[in-house]
């Protein structure tokens, strides 16, 4: 079987002793790109040799189960895994911009801006009736100050946050005008009212572009708030695929992130215990519908984790796509077939992208 390379872009920071908590997800990676002819190499945007064509970086030895540093010629295909921002951002950048100038199909860009991700499928008008209000913040210290009294209770979120990082939960007391103001990453809030209140917010939202969003009221199962996560993903004829959902449920916190200490639970708990009515096929519409929306806008995406609440009237609300979602919720739910249909298809759509570049040249 002929060896196809795939690379994968990563943070310069990366090293192969985890690769910035990527590094089982790279030899999952390794193991099953094996038995379909691909070999994986990680590499960082600054080794990356423009004028050669070639990139230095770590390819994964199978037989003796460990990543050595090599060099080696611009492969044909690129999965962008780089998530942040600091060291190496100019060259990443530069990276997305120009690889395909050299015949190389880079695939899964960032999309991280919250509040253009609402504008765009703000646009559907089927979509639209599934997106919380939400409005851009730019600070209680400017004249959108008063957005912050649109409703009981609401959430501030950092346009470019990730792993429910800087999201804060705001509620208002309607008897004294205390608002009770609470961290994603803090087991318990402060109550605070007037001047101390925006002082109080502006400490935690300075330098920071942030979204308001209406809180909408969440089923609970076990007295516990949750939400639904689906990985929508590419495969290997370029379509867009449902690779599987689970359930989020937080601990105590106020979101439902697995970086936060929420516990994943199958949806088939949900329904055998008739929590939601909403079925897999309405959840699977809406979803395949924001995938294909928002490829419109990111030709070059290849999967998404979509984040959805459902309220206590049975309604889907959409809150959130993250370009670079885990897989370890269906490890911890016990679905090793969609555990393992998770890291195939990165690697089906990757082979189906190289063919494309084959029939172009014919």
């Amino acid at each position: 079987m002929k060896i196809f390379v795939l690379g994968i872009l990563v943070h310069p920071t990366s090293k192969p002793t985890g690769f910035q908590g990527n590094g089982l997800f790279f030899r999952q990676l390794a193991d099953e790109g094996a038995k379909l002819g691909i070999a994986i190499f990680v590499f960082s945007p600054i080794h990356v040799y423009w004028k050669q064509k070639v990139l230095e970086g770590y390819l994964y030895d199978l037989a003796n189960n460990k990543w050595r540093w090599r060099k080696i010629p611009f492969p044909k295909v690129v999965y962008d895994r780089y998530f942040n921002l600091g060291k190496g951002w100019r060259a990443a950048l530069y990276c997305r911009r120009n690889f395909g100038k050299k015949g190389v199909s880079i695939f899964n860009p960032v999309v991280a801006d919250k509040f253009k991700i609402h504008c765009q499928l703000n646009k559907d008008q089927e979509i639209a009736l599934h997106i919380p209000e939400t409005y851009l913040f730019k600070g209680v210290e400017s004249e959108q100050r008063q957005l912050l009294n649109l409703w009981d209770k609401a959430y501030l979120k950092p346009v470019l946050g990730t792993k429910g990082e800087g999201i804060i939960r705001i509620s208002h007391n309607g008897k004294n005008g205390k608002i009770y103001i609470e961290e994603a990453r803090k087991s318990r809030g402060n109550w605070a009212s007037g001047r101390k209140a925006i002082i109080f917010l502006q400490s935690l939202t300075k330098n920071k572009k942030y979204i308001i969003q209406k809180a909408i009221e969440p089923l609970r199962w076990n007295d516990k708030i949750f939400d639904l996560r689906v990985l929508v993903q590419r495969g290997g004829e370029g379509n867009w695929q449902i690779t599987g959902m689970a359930a989020r449920q937080a601990s105590n916190g106020i979101t439902c992130n697995l970086h936060t200490g929420a516990s994943a639970i199958s949806l088939d708990s949900l329904w055998d215990d008739k929590v939601i009515t909403i079925t897999q096929e309405e959840i699977e519409k809406l979803s395949l519908k924001i995938a294909q929306r928002l490829t419109a806008h990111y030709p070059s995406l290849g999967e998404l984790g979509l984040d959805f609440l459902v309220d206590q009237d049975n309604k889907l609300w959409f809150l959130e796509a993250n370009a670079r979602p885990g897989r370890i919720i269906f490890q911890k739910i016990g679905d090793e077939e969609k555990r393992l249909m998770a890291v195939r298809r990165p690697l089906e759509y990757a082979k189906y992208l190289a063919s494309q570049k084959k029939s172009q040249v014919k």
